[in-house]
């Protein structure tokens, strides 16, 4: 098929994060983030007080996220790599401890928005567009301590303080998103939302805060939009979902109906965002299980008037549920365990199943519930084990086969109708895997010579995927 079937504006990017990329931990005035706290091998989750407490004061432990890949010091280089694959745009993001160490702060920290002034210049010199998320899973840690992360209002105020000052600093930039993967509030609850569930006494008073958090979160995303639009008209704003796609393990009606459940919930958080109002799904579900939130009129005023300006979506696996599925309401945690395998497809070495067509079926779901939206596949990517070969080569041919399946499917897509304006692989370099601190966890199209523990020559070397990627674009 040719290649011609994507729009002649089409962002053909790559995707990574701060938390996961820059390292320069404490350098420049930077605070601690959450994810500095994790150590080598453990999940992306933290789940209480005395646990976090430790991390705090543990001096012994390695924690992958304060290295990364040096992006602090090397984003010039990275940068300059990157470009040649011929991309038009990167999305990149921003440590919120970078720019407001603790979170708190009424002034920001000019060190920290010094260097990303750099990155966005040297985006610029290279003809790269900038899509910037604001948050990625990355708030500064004494949010969680001092004020408990996402399930107390004032966060609100700090995060819009914080948006208030990228946008004046960085008014250049066109495409922000307010947060990554929003709707993983409902299985990270501790990278999403700061929340800790081993402090609570009681199942029931975690997933009223969860919720609370959560809608929070899209608060402060409708706040954005609204401060967006009278400082700078031409800035869009967005916010990235989660795909969770399933289907139902077999046609038993019970079967189907649990899977249906699982899809509503799934895109409960992007029902808000585009349409500005809670489903009636999520309201009953909020009802019938005494979730009493606290949500204002002027937060419903809020939501109803500044919908996001495009939809970015995080597809990477797709999963299979049955009546005895727990539901995403209460699991707390991933969806992708050995129960919720496909069979019917090929996974990777972590169980996630590799589904193309399953991309151009979530993309058939958003446009028809979102028709007018935009949307933008802000990670789209492949992980496995690599070792470089004696001639310090890496053979990628199953990543290609990845992106070539991948791509074919969003191509049909488009002909459908189907308003995809950008595809942005994760990741461009590899870096720090986000589930398990590993870096032999790599789905980068260029490697980066470093093990789990952060070390070796630090060499970044083109795979094979590097090349036909820069081709397929060209």
């Amino acid at each position: 098929m040719s290649k011609n079937h994507f729009p002649q504006s089409f962002l053909w990017g790559g995707s990574f994060s701060a938390n996961q990329a820059e390292g320069g931990y404490k350098s420049a005035g930077k605070g601690v983030s959450q994810t500095d706290l994790i150590p080598l091998n453990k999940s992306s989750k933290i789940t209480s007080s005395f646990e976090l407490n430790n991390c705090l004061a543990d001096e012994n432990s390695y924690f992958p996220r304060r290295i990364g890949i040096d992006f602090f010091n090397r984003f010039d280089e990275d940068l300059a790599l990157i470009s040649e694959l011929g991309i038009n745009s990167l999305r990149i993001s921003i440590a919120w401890s970078r720019i407001f160490p603790n979170g708190d702060e009424t002034t920001p920290n000019e060190q920290g928005l010094a260097f990303y002034e750099k990155v966005i210049d040297k985006l610029s010199l290279l003809g790269i567009e900038p899509v910037i998320t604001i948050s990625h899973y990355e708030m500064p840690v004494k949010l969680i301590t001092n004020y408990g992360g996402w399930k107390n209002r004032k966060l609100i105020d700090f995060y819009t303080n914080y948006v208030q000052t990228l946008l004046h600093a960085f008014p250049e930039v066109k495409y922000w998103l307010t947060f990554n993967q929003i709707n993983s509030g409902l299985t990270d609850p501790f990278s999403a939302l700061g929340l800790l569930i081993n402090d609570y006494a009681s199942k029931e008073l975690f997933q009223h805060d969860k919720f609370q958090a959560m809608h929070h979160q899209l608060v402060a995303t409708a706040k954005v939009k609204q401060i967006a639009q009278q400082m700078n008209s031409s800035v869009l704003i967005g916010a990235s979902v989660y795909d969770m796609t399933s289907y139902p393990r077999s046609p038993e009606p019970n079967d189907v109906l649990s899977n249906q459940e699982s899809i509503l919930i799934s895109d409960f958080c992007s029902d808000v965002l585009v349409r500005g109002r809670y489903s009636k799904f999520i309201l009953n579900y909020f009802k019938k299980n005494s979730v009493d939130l606290d949500i204002t009129a002027e937060d419903q005023r809020l939501l109803l008037h500044n919908t996001i300006d495009f939809l970015g979506i995080s597809y990477y696996v797709t999963t299979v549920v049955d009546q005895s599925t727990p539901s995403l309401f209460e699991i707390n945690d991933w969806n992708i365990r050995d129960e919720t395998s496909n069979k019917h497809l090929k996974a990777t070495k972590w169980g996630w199943g590799i589904d193309p067509v399953g991309l151009r079926i979530a993309l058939r779901r958003y446009t028809d519930k979102y028709p007018s939206m935009p949307i933008m596949i802000l990670e789209n990517g492949l992980g496995a084990e690599e070792t470089l070969s004696s001639k310090k080569k890496i053979h990628d041919s199953y990543r290609i086969d990845y992106l070539r399946k991948h791509l074919s499917q969003l191509q049909l897509s488009i002909q459908e109708g189907v308003n995809v304006i950008g595809y942005f692989y994760w990741s461009p370099i590899d870096i720090v895997s986000s589930g398990s601190g590993q870096m032999h966890k790599r789905y980068g199209l260029i490697y980066v010579d470093l093990n789990d523990f952060g070390i070796g020559s630090g060499k970044r070397i083109k795979k094979d995927s590097f090349y036909w990627y820069k081709q397929y674009i060209e």
